[in-house]
């Protein structure tokens, strides 16, 4: 990238400048150079000290684990081969949220590799990432705005299926017998239908900025007032995580680990319903209801796809120490994007226009949820913190097991990328390692 090397990145003046070097040329270099997926993955992965050959404590492999029905799982796996201290957990699984990949975790790996005996294990969900993307049944305009067909919950427990029974074949497939669930925005989300799914299997469930927490409109579980219909267009307008999240990392040290003061566009009242939802634009909202995703638009714009995807992937990893590592970041990032189209779409059958869950998870968790949780929200996350409040103070009234809610500092939606040092560092804590 000639003169962009020299750039340092610690500031938002600075990921501009960066922004303005990185040209069409640029864009048409790297559009042309980025076929294989596993490659832009492995360059991120040799950020790590001991990827590929392990060291004296870990081994490391990445693997495609074979799930039946042509489909497969891909996974990095580290294991930690010193002799367990405590009786403590042995698997730790990592799912990331939408349209990214177990790439994501670079900055979380090495701590957590570092637990005496545990086996980490990174996955690429179904239909993302290096795992198989199977076609995922669609909606188009015919049938959303001709036919008046609508979203059902019967649609959404077959998206919800997809992802859910894949990762209990990912785990027969690997003989693991029970493990911590760690799950990031709607990898969150489907780690705890998993959770409640398959209960004997879960140590521990850690919600990381958990995507569909409250209730709205959109809940087909319920039964709404004419109160509640009225409601749906006098909220914020959308400030997605592309433009907000995706800036610089706070700085405001004054918000505490028990704050639940939100930066988010779902402010729920004190039963969890938003009676305000945002204000979508009407393309948008379109394009949501017929299964036209951000990546297929991306997709369609070639070589021009890199440079906009830049806007976002710079400022998303602009903690990075050079711009050859952020570029690595920036492979990764359009590579998972441009990929074939499959887990993507099951995003529009759970969520509605404006990321409310249909099947939330303050309708089905409290009460029915068999094992300790976590829920961790960045200081100026985009999702709702207050939401997280309310469903752990439910999952302590309606149930014996822990739940505990905490706050990451200097951190957004991405708060594991964002305060790693932080973040792992409550993991541990709450795992007792």
């Amino acid at each position: 990238m000639g003169s962009t090397e020299q750039i340092s990145m610690n500031s938002g003046e600075d990921i501009n400048k960066l922004l303005q070097s990185y040209g069409y040329k640029e864009s048409f270099k790297t559009w042309k150079s980025s076929a294989r997926l596993h490659e832009a993955e492995d360059n991120v992965l040799r950020m790590l000290s001991f990827y590929p050959d392990g060291d004296s404590e870990r081994t490391c492999e990445v693997l495609h684990v074979d799930i039946g029905g042509g489909d497969y799982m891909h996974e990095f796996c580290i294991e930690n081969k010193l002799p367990m201290t405590r009786d403590t957990c042995k698997d730790i699984v990592l799912v990331h949220g939408y349209g990214t990949a177990l790439g994501v975790f670079i900055r979380n790996f090495d701590e957590l590799s570092q637990i005496p005996g545990v086996r980490l294990h990174a996955i690429d969900m179904l239909g993302y990432g290096l795992s198989s993307r199977p076609r995922f049944p669609r909606s188009g305009f015919w049938d959303y705005y001709v036919k008046g067909k609508v979203v059902t919950k019967e649609q959404v427990e077959e998206a919800l299926a997809f992802f859910v029974d894949s990762l209990e074949a990912w785990r027969e497939k690997r003989n693991v017998d029970s493990f911590v669930l760690v799950g990031h925005s709607l990898g969150g989300y489907l780690s705890s239908f998993y959770a409640l799914r398959h209960p004997e299997r879960i140590d521990k469930l850690v919600l990381v900025s958990p995507v569909g927490v409250e209730t709205s409109i959109y809940d087909l579980t319920a039964e709404h007032t004419p109160e509640h219909q009225h409601a749906g267009q006098l909220g914020p307008e959308v400030a997605s995580e592309f433009k907000e999240d995706a800036t610089e990392h706070t700085t405001d040290l004054s918000i505490d680990s028990n704050s639940p003061q939100s930066s988010s566009l779902h402010i729920p009242n004190e039963k969890g319903f938003v009676e305000h939802v945002p204000n979508i634009p009407w393309l948008v909202k379109m394009l949501w209801n017929t299964n036209v995703s951000p990546f297929s638009l991306l997709r369609l714009l070639g070589p021009l796809g890199p440079k906009i995807c830049a806007n976002w992937s710079f400022r998303r990893f602009g903690a990075c120490k050079d711009t050859n590592e952020l570029m690595n970041f920036h492979q990764y990032a359009y590579n998972n994007f441009k990929a074939k189209g499959s887990g993507e779409y099951a995003m529009m059958k759970i969520l509605a226009p404006g990321a409310l869950a249909r099947v939330p998870l303050l309708s089905q968790l409290p009460g029915a949820l068999k094992c300790d949780s976590l829920w961790m929200y960045g200081s100026n996350d985009w999702m709702s913190k207050e939401a997280g409040c309310i469903i752990v103070e439910e999952l302590q009234e309606k149930s014996d097991y822990r739940a505990e809610y905490k706050i990451v500092n200097n951190a957004g939606h991405h708060l594991y990328l964002d305060n790693p040092e932080e973040f792992n560092r409550e993991l541990k804590l709450f795992l007792n390692v």
